[in-house]
């Protein structure tokens, strides 16, 4: 509309000035919510990390430390250990949401029949709250009544304390994330799947190629910076997930599901360590933004 109402203008250089300051003015509102939503609770933070500043004492106040807060980070056991079972968690769930996310979707692609209620009923777990999940998942896993131990012991299976043996829980928390986030990566690959051109399928039945050698060597190749993307997101969300985790096991047992968010949540407030949290998201932030700068590479955007 801007263009058809200056179109009348006789002076072309006041018309172009006009459009650019009406532009500029239009998404200066949007601007002004991004430096207010985002920049300046990053500028904080980073300014809170170089202090000490703990709730519990008594005349509480900023004292400044320098560099103090991030070299405890690396002095400090509980940080690598909470790094760890971050990079596990995200690593082994992504993977796994991935290969699920395009099977899934690869077989959704077809027409059959009940597709759109199939598609409906697959991206359910998505929908609910991670809380929600996490209580759900949380009796599923009981060890007396728990749904899964029943149907194991159907099959003859020996019950297990899935939250609450260390050597499973951190496995449970994993099937949990993937039956949540599955469906996530599913709906992006699906989308990826309708942009393939119809005729290069064709081609490649022409060739011979089979239904398994189509999906590998032409729409895979085809559907990567999707499939990337898709990866980007669900790996940013699953290494800043703390609340199904809280919600399920709460961290434990012990420290083995206790992930890095999960960790800040506890030195932020229960210990009301506040530089020492602001100075760990700071490196959370860092170590995620490489990650992403990675992937960006990988999908050639850069």
């Amino acid at each position: 509309m801007v263009g058809h109402f200056g179109s009348w203008w006789p002076w072309p250089g006041v018309r172009h000035r006009w459009r650019h300051w009406f532009i500029t003015f239009s998404i200066l509102p949007a601007l002004l919510a991004v430096l207010a939503g985002s920049i300046y609770p990053f500028g904080y933070t980073l300014f809170v990390s170089f202090h000490d500043y703990n709730l519990t004492y008594s005349n509480a106040a900023f004292t400044f430390n320098g560099l103090s807060n991030y070299l405890s980070l690396l002095t400090v056991g509980d940080f690598w250990y909470s790094l760890r079972v971050s990079a596990i968690f995200t690593v082994v769930a992504v993977s796994i949401e991935l290969a699920l996310g395009v099977l899934l979707a690869s077989l959704l692609n077809y027409e059959v029949f009940g597709r759109n209620l199939f598609r409906s009923l697959l991206l359910t777990p998505m929908t609910i709250a991670p809380i929600v999940v996490g209580l759900i998942w949380r009796w599923l896993y009981n060890a007396e009544y728990g749904l899964i131990n029943y149907i194991l012991g159907i099959f003859g299976g020996r019950p297990q304390a899935w939250v609450v043996n260390p050597h499973l829980a951190l496995g449970a928390i994993i099937i949990t994330d993937i039956w949540e986030w599955t469906p996530f990566i599913m709906l992006i690959v699906l989308a990826g799947l309708q942009t393939v051109p119809v005729d290069v399928i064709e081609a490649a039945i022409l060739d011979g190629a089979n239904s398994w050698q189509r999906l590998r060597f032409v729409v895979l190749p085809i559907i990567r910076n999707v499939m990337l993307i898709g990866a980007t997101f669900r790996l940013l969300d699953a290494f800043r997930s703390a609340d199904t985790i809280f919600s399920l096991t709460g961290g434990g047992p012990g420290r083995v599901t206790t992930v890095e968010p999960y960790n800040l949540y506890l030195q932020a407030f229960q210990d009301f360590r506040i530089g020492y949290a602001a100075a760990m998201s700071i490196v959370l932030i860092g170590l995620t933004t490489l990650v992403v700068s990675g992937l960006m590479k990988i999908a050639q955007f850069e």
